[in-house]
């Protein structure tokens, strides 16, 4: 409050008592004034035209509340419930309270009237019957008003007759719920009255005209005092309401400045996607943002007063160890993590709210859905596991492939050793058979952890099924029925890969008879016609469908059978599917399956077909012997020493070099000399030294028209994928047949595509 609001509040106080007292009674300390005066001066004309009519208004105005007080007894003891007023439905007991009342009070008479204004009962029956016209009854009276009114002697009654005495004529409404339904008409003979009192006015005209003298000078002098205390007064109301304008209209900003921070509070926490929850003391939702209706499909309205164990739950008592009961108790946050019946994870929090003392009155309830997050972390520690995998199978891979293409070199040094009728011929042979089955074991896990391109080349389906049939069925109990037809198209595959995806199809329906059974194996082309929107672009597929009659798979299963990790059976991976479907995907193909528990499971792999003529698969074919002058880089000591026998065998003259800097310099030595190498192979990654990418773009530099092969136990690497791409002209997998090092050296040095053969 501000200065002058305090200084009017201050200066009011001692003037307010004289102030109200002369506003009050003004009208009165005018009329003294003028009485005092007329004792005074005009003592005659006072009696007459002052202090009679004054007395007799006062008489007048009692009579009409003592009228009207007693109509309101009769209303309400008889009337209060009724609906209407009618000649026939005055309630007993009326007419003798009536009769009684107007005994004890002296009344002259009294009547009821209906609200059409007709006099249904009087206490002088000739009024009976007769209705009140008067202008007064339907516009006054019936709207719910007392009208009265002093009919001196020889006047015309209000209701039309003509007064023998004077009389206090009183009228009062009878109302019930706001409607009319009629009125008493009183009426009191005041004659006997106002003739005592003009007695008792003459007789005091003598001592008012002595005393007049006096109090009309106290008269005069508080009239003074009280107006200036009035004038006082009403400056200071003026002060007052002043300040109070000034302060309502502080308080009204204040209030919309309130108001608008209330509703930008409001839209912040209901902005919020996490679920606010406001819980008293019994854990009943007071407030709740619109998070929380979101995370539970209601309105915010149906959450209010409900528990929260009830809401998330549904249950009729509280949770075991619930975390908001605990903030209740302790006074401190608590956490928890809850799992809903929906399997939703939330990350929940309880935060209390303390009053004065310290005890809490609430908890806020911050609930977070991290489901998701949850899903991300496990798909996270899953890509971590998929790439330590392949870290530690590209490892494996290439040291285990290194020494079976040692081993295979060897074997193929001492094949050409031995005569082609030997009985070793037959066990070299299936000795070498076994080491390129071999070389797919880590290719499995390294394909699918690291994603390796295929290379792709033209190949008959038939090759792929046969191989993939040796390395599964051989002593099995499951048989195996193939069927193509004989106009099948070949297919544009990497063969290890393919076969990798065979194999494990095998695998797994063999896995589904435990007791036995046959595996059908068929094949169809097939031609796609897409409009973007399925997994397979426009054009010619083979259809290779793998049929087992095993104990089928669930339907809940069904979605998750290609997901990394997933397995039913004890000890699995679940690798496999999810190894097949990542090499189809990447071939641009396809594979889905269809399954019946107690039937069977079919898988079908779609593969894009080849226009191409198709290979023979490596490791059939001939031998091709040549000349000219090989230089082979490689840190591996048996790698050199085997490549460089079967070389020389098969006439050729060759050097080596252990890594790419060496290699460059005896290169650069032989073109400087004239005679130049006709074709490199060189290791594509070198221990501590310059590997085959490196290296070819130097030799490049040296030589444009370089004929260079790049050899790698990395089966997985995009420079095998793409070699022409980084500068070489072909590209071995370790470990490599004699059969496809001759092929592609004769190639290289010729000048022939492999699509020619």
């Amino acid at each position: 409050m501000n200065k002058d609001l305090k200084s009017a509040v201050q200066n009011i106080k001692p003037l307010q008592l004289i102030a109200r007292l002369f506003t009050k009674e003004k009208r009165i300390i005018k009329l003294l004034v003028f009485i005092s005066i007329a004792m005074a001066m005009v003592l005659p004309i006072f009696n007459i035209f002052v202090m009679m009519p004054e007395f007799s208004r006062l008489l007048e105005e009692q009579e009409k509340e003592q009228a009207v007080s007693i109509a309101s007894h009769f209303k309400t003891v008889y009337f209060s419930k009724a609906a209407e007023i009618g000649s026939g439905s005055l309630p007993p007991g009326l007419t003798g309270e009536i009769v009684r009342l107007k005994n004890d009070f002296k009344l002259t008479k009294i009547k009821i009237f209906s609200a059409s204004g007709e006099v249904i009962y009087s206490t002088e029956r000739k009024d009976i019957g007769i209705v009140n016209r008067e202008g007064y009854f339907h516009e006054t009276v019936a709207k719910g008003k007392p009208h009265a009114k002093v009919i001196r002697k020889g006047i015309k009654t209000l209701s039309g007759g003509v007064s023998v005495s004077d009389v206090v004529e009183t009228y009062v409404p009878i109302m019930t719920g706001g409607n009319f339904i009629g009125a008493f008409e009183i009426y009191k003979d005041i004659t006997a009255a106002k003739d005592r009192i003009e007695r008792v006015i003459a007789g005091s005209s003598v001592c008012l005209s002595l005393a007049g003298l006096v109090f009309l000078a106290a008269v005069v002098i508080t009239s003074y005092k009280a107006r200036n205390a009035l004038n006082m007064h009403e400056q200071a109301e003026r002060e007052v309401a002043e300040a109070n304008e000034r302060l309502e209209q502080r308080v009204m900003e204040r209030t919309a400045e309130y108001k608008k921070l209330s509703e930008e509070f409001d839209t912040l926490l209901n902005a919020i996607p996490d679920t606010l929850l406001l819980l008293s003391s019994d854990l009943k939702v007071t407030w709740a943002n619109k998070g929380a209706a979101r995370s539970l499909g209601k309105e915010v309205s149906d959450l209010m007063g409900r528990h929260c164990h009830e809401l998330w739950f549904e249950r009729s008592i509280p949770c075991e160890n619930c975390y908001a009961i605990k903030s209740f108790r302790t006074g401190c946050v608590e956490s928890s993590e809850v799992i809903t019946p929906d399997n939703r994870i939330l990350d929940t929090n309880a935060f209390p709210i303390k009053d004065e003392d310290g005890s809490v009155k609430n908890v806020i309830i911050v609930a977070k859905d991290i489901t998701e997050k949850r899903r991300i972390e496990e798909e996270m520690i899953k890509t971590d596991k998929i790439e330590s995998l392949g870290i530690i199978a590209g490892g494996i891979a290439h040291d285990f492939n290194n020494m079976l293409a040692a081993i295979a070199l060897k074997l193929a040094t001492a094949r050409m050793y031995v005569n082609p009728g030997d009985k070793v011929l037959k066990k070299l042979n299936e000795a070498e058979n076994i080491i390129f089955t071999a070389k797919f074991l880590p290719q499995q896990l390294l394909t699918f952890a690291k994603g390796g391109l295929p290379i792709k080349e033209s190949i008959f389906v038939r090759d792929l099924i046969d191989t993939s049939v040796n390395l599964v069925m051989s002593g099995s109990d499951t048989s195996c029925e193939i069927s193509l037809p004989d106009d099948l198209r070949p297919v544009e595959v990497d063969e290890g890969q393919i076969i990798q995806v065979l194999t494990n199809l095998l695998i797994n329906a063999n896995h589904a008879m435990p007791e036995g059974g046959t595996v059908r194996i068929s094949a169809e082309n097939i031609d796609i016609k897409s409009d973007g929107t399925g997994p397979l672009k426009s054009g010619g597929y083979v259809k290779l469908s793998i049929q087992d009659s095993g104990t089928g798979i669930p339907e809940e299963h069904l979605q998750k059978v290609f997901d990394p990790f997933f397995t039913t059976k004890r000890g699995g991976s679940g690798l496999g599917l999810a190894t097949a479907y990542s090499i189809v995907k990447k071939h641009n193909g396809h594979i889905a399956l269809e399954s019946e528990v107690g039937a069977g499971t079919t898988f079908h792999v779609y593969l894009p077909a080849s226009e191409k003529t198709a290979v023979t698969p490596k490791g059939a074919g001939a031998i091709y012997g040549g000349s000219g002058k090989i230089l082979i880089m490689d840190d591996d000591e048996n790698i050199l020493e085997f490549t460089g026998d079967i070389l020389r065998h098969l006439g050729y003259s060759v050097e080596f070099a252990k890594e790419g800097r060496e290699m460059i310099e005896i290169y650069e030595r032989a073109m400087q000399s004239g005679q130049p190498f006709d074709a490199v192979i060189m290791d594509l990654t070198v221990a501590g030294g310059m590997g085959g990418k490196e290296a070819i773009q130097e030799l490049l530099k040296l030589d444009p028209s370089v004929k260079a092969i790049v050899a790698s136990a990395y089966f997985s690497d995009p420079v095998l994928s793409d070699f022409r791409r980084y500068g070489f002209s072909g590209a071995l997998i370790k470990p490599y047949k004699v059969e496809d090092l001759s092929r592609e050296l004769r190639n290289i040095i010729e000048g022939r595509d492999k699509r020619d053969e």
